[in-house]
């Protein structure tokens, strides 16, 4: 209560001395409101306060501080709706919009791939084991079914350890065959991963090689059997062997979101005796009271066993725990989202700062207004709370705006992301997620109105109401030219990066791949299980047909067979050594970690892949151990091209003939370059999933539907799939590079238009405020010319000293590597053409200000003054 009175006299003392320096109509009014106005209680005088006048007493302060909120709302409300505001109101709602619709549609693809929780139990103690071999650079690899044995043998530092591999298969139906992806999963993969069947139940420890138990994804059992409850028990044809249903799991599985069965994972002799055959990915739970770095020292031990024991296929190899989430998502992609999560951050900064300049400026402009009600009594905290209110009407706005337009780039980008991030595909506006950007962007907004409110709550009554209209403009000005400096300066960051992202996209646009994309179709077959040399030779002969069959369609150029076409999803490397000495002997600098695919005779005619020396494989007869080279391999191993006849060995001990050497070409994807690469004949292997390429006279999809017909024919049971062209996998292959690019771009434009229009508008205010002045110089002889010059050499001034932070900011941003990745070499031109368009867009947006600023006429502006 002491305090309570303290303050109460410290306000009455406050309001005689207002009396004493306002003028005396002002303080006449003044004394008659408080000589009618009973004396109040303590409480309610504190809380009638910030009101403007004093109030007749309440038994509790907060339903008057909601009123005064409701009040200002309201107020704020009818000023926007004035003429003279709309055009602030309506630049302020478009700027808010597009931050706010930017930062839920970049932190909802975050929350998704990095922040949500995967489906699975305790994520934390679930690890991706994965193969790393550090002499070849090699990480994130596979395994093989021997060493996951010795590892699930070995290692204590996990409760539970699980293999499973993709594979596309053939489900045979009434109306012919069709392809599902599948998991082929050991038994305890659902356990480990801690997910129960929707219904049924999973596989047992004991249903593993021939067991006939099959599990259906919720996906398969909707549109198939209509979610009907007596799924269980009926069989489906799975490469031509029945299978019984005995469960359905969810579709998100945390490892797999689109894969539509799981069946048993079964392993011929050869997988189970061939330590180098890595196909299997491993997931593993850690036990109790185990570290990841303690489970990491384990398996580097187990790892260090194995290569001793078996030094052929594991010297070098060791294993890598990391989380799942880092297998699931590559390290490109978490730095492509948090440079995206960056650029966004940019944008909202321009956007607030943006309104706060504008703000500023308003409250510089209403001092005559914010004086007069001081006089009248009204507090600081009030005239803040207007500001405040006004922020948050605009927010509130331009969030309600903002989530169409989220909602619009958030399905453009995940039609872009899915292929890579399937579990983007169901991605949709999460009201907890654009909540939280929301309150994001509000408490920015509102952090960033603090400044303009300080200001006007330190607008003074006397030199309001003295007319003394510029007080409050001149110390407010640092702040405003301070604003524009930083927006220039953020919009030089962002449209550099996005042009030197720009400039690595033509890049990779327009680079040699080696190979001619156009009209070329790519097509791709599952085979079934090639458990014996029939079965192999039987699928090779099939598939020679079919290619041939191919070459008859009218309009059919030429058409090969090859394991995976370039730019596909999988990419299977070998070591190659000069041989004929075993690998391992040879000097590092002498072998060459590559590529390898399985192609046929026809395989470089049909993709223009030149040869420089030596010859393609031969139709049919062509021997096992042969081998043509790329370029880069034969240099690396053998220092020239000319190695046609020599020995290499690879890294599984095999010793292989050179018969030719080919042109480099781009295997894995675009932005990783040409990839050494070596070629082997399809007389000796085939891939569980294997690739037909048609190259033809006019557009490839008028042969489609022939090829579908005569693969029908051919191969009645081995159903096609993922039908493309090679330009469709160049684009699908930049589509992240890409991606990035646009939004960066679009960030990049956004805040320069913002700059622009917050100096422009900032200027032409500063002309309304200073028409006496420029009248003035008028009078005194003045040119129309040198006052335009004038308000432009402001204006560009404040650009120029932006720009200038933002060079410095892409130094330090080079130093520390932070532009590694984003087109560093095009950095220094991107830099230059950023400035051209930040300076031309600066000037042309004052243009119209300075203009009115030249016709001012000084008869009619000393006039009005």
């Amino acid at each position: 209560m002491g305090a309570q009175s303290r303050r109460f006299r410290g306000a009455a003392k406050t309001a005689r001395r207002a009396d004493t320096t306002i003028p005396k109509p002002f303080a006449r009014v003044r004394r008659t409101v408080r000589s009618r106005t009973p004396a109040p209680r303590v409480p309610a005088f504190r809380a009638g306060r910030g009101h403007g006048m004093v109030l007749a007493p309440f038994s509790s302060s907060r339903p008057v501080r909601s009123r005064a909120m409701l009040h200002s709302l309201i107020a704020a409300w009818r000023r926007l709706r004035r003429p003279g505001n709309r055009g602030y109101a309506l630049a302020a709602l478009a700027t808010l919009m597009l931050g706010v619709a930017s930062v839920v549609t970049v932190y909802a693809l975050l929350h998704r791939v990095l922040l949500e929780p995967l489906p699975v139990a305790d994520e934390a103690t679930l690890m991706a084991i994965s193969g790393r071999n550090d002499a070849r650079g090699v990480t994130g690899f596979a395994v093989s079914e021997p060493d996951f044995g010795s590892w699930r043998a070995s290692a204590r530092s996990f409760e539970s350890m699980a293999a499973y591999k993709r594979r596309g298969v053939s489900v045979r139906g009434s109306d012919g065959a069709d392809r599902l992806d599948a998991l082929l999963v050991t038994p305890q993969l659902a356990a480990v991963l801690g997910v129960a069947p929707l219904l049924g139940r999973g596989l047992l420890d004991d249903e593993g090689d021939r067991s006939s138990a099959l599990l259906i994804a919720a996906s398969v059992w909707r549109d198939r059997y209509a979610g009907d409850p007596s799924v269980l028990g009926r069989s489906l044809v799975i490469e031509g062997r029945e299978r019984t249903i005995v469960g359905v799991m969810p579709d998100d599985v945390g490892v797999a979101t689109d894969a539509g069965l799981w069946l048993p994972l079964e392993f011929t002799p050869r997988e189970q005796e061939n330590r180098g055959d890595r196909r299997l990915d491993v997931v593993a739970r850690l036990a109790p009271g185990v570290s990841r770095a303690q489970a990491q020292a384990e398996m580097d031990a187990i790892s260090a066993e194995l290569a001793r024991q078996y030094p052929k296929s594991n010297t070098d190899w060791a294993a890598t725990v990391a989380p799942l989430r880092e297998q699931l998502v590559g390290a490109d992609e978490r730095t492509r989202l948090w440079m995206l999560l960056g650029a966004v951050g940019l944008l909202l900064l321009v956007t607030c700062s943006n309104l706060a300049g504008l703000q500023i400026a308003r409250a510089a402009d209403r001092q005559h207004e914010l004086g007069v009600r001081q006089a009248l009594g009204a507090g600081r905290a009030r005239l803040r709370l207007d500001v405040v209110a006004e922020t948050a009407l605009l927010v509130a706005a331009g969030a309600a705006l903002a989530l169409p337009l989220a909602a619009a780039l958030l399905r453009l980008a995940t039609q872009t992301l899915q292929a890579s991030q399937p579990r983007l595909a169901t991605l949709a506006i999460d009201l907890r997620v654009a909540a939280t950007a929301i309150a994001v962007c509000a408490v920015t907004a509102l952090a960033f109105a603090a400044i303009p409110a300080a200001i006007a709550a330190r607008a003074a009554p006397t030199a309001a109401l003295n007319r003394a209209r510029n007080a409050l403009g001149r110390r407010s000005a640092p702040l405003r030219a301070g604003l524009v400096v930083a927006q220039f300066a953020i919009a030089t960051v962002l449209l550099s990066g996005a042009l030197a992202l720009g400039g690595r996209l033509w890049t990779l646009a327009h680079a040699e791949l080696g190979y001619a994309t156009e009209r070329l179709l790519t097509v791709r077959i599952s085979l079934p299980r090639l458990d014996s040399p029939e079965v192999f030779e039987a699928q090779r002969r099939a598939l020679s047909t079919l290619a041939d069959e191919a070459r008859t369609i009218p309009g059919v150029r030429s058409a090969t067979i090859v394991s995976e076409a370039p730019l596909g999803e999988v990419d299977t490397q070998s070591e190659v050594a000069p041989g004929p000495m075993p690998a391992e002997v040879s000097p590092p600098e002498r072998r060459v970690q590559a590529s390898w695919r399985i192609v046929d005779a026809q395989y470089f005619e049909t993709f223009g892949v030149p040869l420089l020396a030596g010859r393609a494989f031969a139709r049919d007869d062509e021997p096992t151990d042969h081998i043509i080279l790329g370029r880069s391999v034969a240099e690396r191993v053998f220092g020239s091209v000319d190695v046609v006849g020599r020995i290499v060995t690879m890294g599984n001990g095999q010793r292989r003939e050179v018969v030719g050497v080919a042109a480099d070409t781009y295997q894995r994807n675009v932005a990783a370059g040409a990839s050494p690469t070596v070629y082997m004949p399809i007389t000796w292997y085939l891939w569980e999933t294997m690739t037909l390429a048609v190259r033809s006279e006019a557009d490839p999809a008028t042969v489609v539907a022939a090829i579908r017909e005569r693969a029908a024919r051919v191969m009645p049971d081995r159903p096609l799939y993922d039908v493309r062209t090679m330009d469709e996998a160049v684009a699908l292959s930049t589509a992240g590079p890409r991606l990035q690019a646009v939004v960066v771009a679009l960030f990049a434009l956004a805040a320069a238009l913002i700059a622009a229009v917050g100096i422009g508008a900032i200027t032409a205010y500063l002309i309304a405020r200073r028409t006496g002045e420029l009248a003035l110089r008028f009078a005194l002889g003045a040119s129309p010319l040198r006052v335009r010059l004038r308000v432009l050499g402001g204006a560009g001034a404040l650009a120029v000293a932006g720009v200038a932070i933002g060079a410095l900011s892409l130094v330090v941003f080079e130093r520390l590597g932070l532009q590694r990745d984003a087109g560093a070499e095009h950095l220094p031109a991107a830099f230059a053409i950023s400035v051209a368009i930040l300076l031309t867009t600066c000037l042309a947006a004052c243009w119209w200000p300075a203009r009115r600023a030249a016709r001012i006429d000084p008869a009619l502006a000393l006039r009005g003054e």
